[in-house]
């Protein structure tokens, strides 16, 4: 197709690049501030990872998705567009091993969490095996480490498997903590956050309905998004961005934004400013220019089932080293509008290496591989399936979080794009913080005052940001 290119520059107050969370929470604090903005988004809808999916009469979100409430600001958000549809459900998860469900939690199954009786009778001998060892011997690893202070028993139920597989790195290869307080126990929550969060909410419809409310408000104030919008460039001074061009079908167009708030990958924002701005070396090295997901890869297989739910838990850790799957999201015992009553909706996912042999099996195969582990472990009866689909998303890593971010080329090309004083990044891991970081840049462009995001904007944000 040829691109016939506008010769004319467009002059815009504000330019959103990406239509996720964060680029939908700015425009919506901007159009209700008086200030209608332009999104640019790939995709030909909005929503990224936090959109939804509809089939049939099943509504299902992009994997697990668990809405934080930690952020009140956010939550506040959250709670004034959606109304009675941010729905309190059961936060009840489950751990998959060897065809037993046990609880991740004491509050639902006690301090045996459901353990059959020659379970815990292996995991008792372990514990006290590897109390011993550890007495004499130093831990090589992070296995070692785990199993000298859980045994070897324990650390498989609980933890071993599904995080191996979430992380995409074995325990054995991993160091051994120098402190005990470097790590946190992998058989507790897995994040404070989780442990501090009151009550569990989500959009009755899915997650997506949260970017689907933002757009439309967006829209009606007056604002746009241009779907299927391609970056081309992006020029840039010493101190502000000047000019960037989107091509849209056959068409590309220039504008010359006052403001730039981007929730487009970092490393692809620091590749277009580069061709213009020439960073330093800090900022060039290995791990700067690639994309925090390291390569890693997220497969779901959504399964529709004509039979209710065989279990409560809204998730699954599958720790099971003999089942691929890594997780199993049960949408039921999320919202009751999301699944007809009677049935179910199940996303199997698989966490992939950029060599996993999982990438190269098409989807009739990856159907019948969910279909067989989770019939294998009794979650299902395999002959009640009405439907299925495979969703790839490559160079999603289930695992990131803002240490992937820490790495030094990824601080120093932080500080440099934190010097162009008209750009706004607010591409963070995390759907509350990238959602929480939208506002915050909506709220220093309206206010004219830089520093308001600035301040608040760290990789880990300020504590007062959260709930106390």
């Amino acid at each position: 197709m040829m691109t016939r290119e506008v010769t004319e520059i467009r002059q815009i107050h504000t330019l959103i690049l990406g239509a996720g969370p964060a680029g939908l929470a700015a425009a919506y604090a901007l159009a209700k501030g008086g200030r209608p903005a332009l999104l640019v988004e790939r995709e030909k809808v909005s929503g990224g990872l936090m959109r939804s999916l509809r089939r049939g009469e099943f509504i299902v979100d992009i994997g697990r998705k668990e809405l934080y409430t930690r952020i009140p600001k956010v939550d506040a958000l959250w709670k004034e567009i959606l109304g009675s549809d941010y729905v309190s459900y059961w936060h009840r998860q489950g751990i998959l091993y060897e065809g037993h469900i046990l609880e991740s939690s004491r509050a639902w199954g006690g301090v045996l969490r459901g353990m059959p009786v020659g379970m815990l009778f292996a995991c008792t001998v372990d514990y006290v095996l590897g109390f011993l060892k550890s007495s004499f011997f130093k831990p090589r690893n992070y296995e070692e480490y785990w199993y000298g202070r859980r045994g070897r028993k324990l650390s498989h139920v609980f933890a071993q498997g599904y995080e191996e597989k979430f992380k995409g790195v074995k325990w054995r290869e991993m160091p051994p903590p120098v402190e005990d307080s470097d790590v946190a126990d992998p058989l507790a929550p897995k994040h404070s956050s989780e442990r501090k969060e009151r009550i569990w909410r989500h959009p009755a419809k899915g997650s997506g309905q949260i970017c689907e409310i933002l757009e439309k408000y967006v829209r009606d104030a007056g604002g746009q998004v241009l779907f299927e919008g391609r970056l081309v460039e992006i020029t840039a001074s010493a101190k502000r961005i000047d000019l960037i061009k989107v091509a849209v079908g056959s068409e590309t167009v220039s504008y010359r934004p006052e403001h730039v708030i981007s929730s487009i990958p970092i490393e692809l924002l620091g590749r277009f400013l580069n061709r213009s701005l020439h960073f330093p070396d800090s900022a060039n090295q290995k791990g700067a220019a690639t994309t925090p997901s390291g390569g890693r890869s997220t497969v779901c297989v959504y399964l529709f089932l004509d039979e209710p739910p065989r279990f409560p838990h809204v998730w699954l850790r599958v720790t099971c080293p003999g089942i691929k799957a890594g997780r199993v999201t049960n949408y039921a015992a999320l919202s009751q509008a999301m699944v007809p009553e009677g049935k179910t909706s199940l996303c199997v996912e698989y966490f992939c290496t950029a060599s996993d042999p999982l990438l190269s099996f098409d989807d009739e195969a990856l159907r019948e591989l969910a279909l067989s582990e989770c019939a294998g472990s009794g979650l299902i009866d395999p002959d009640a399936c009405l439907d299925s689909f495979v969703l790839r998303l490559p160079g999603a890593n289930a695992a990131t979080n803002w240490r992937d971010w820490a790495s030094e080329p990824m601080r120093a090309l932080l500080k440099v794009l934190g010097e162009l004083e008209n750009l706004y990044n607010v591409n963070r891991p995390g759907t509350d913080k990238a959602t929480y970081a939208g506002l915050e840049a909506a709220e220093a462009i309206l206010a004219g005052d830089r520093q308001i995001f600035d301040k608040e904007m760290s990789l880990t944000l300020p504590a007062s940001a959260y709930l106390p």
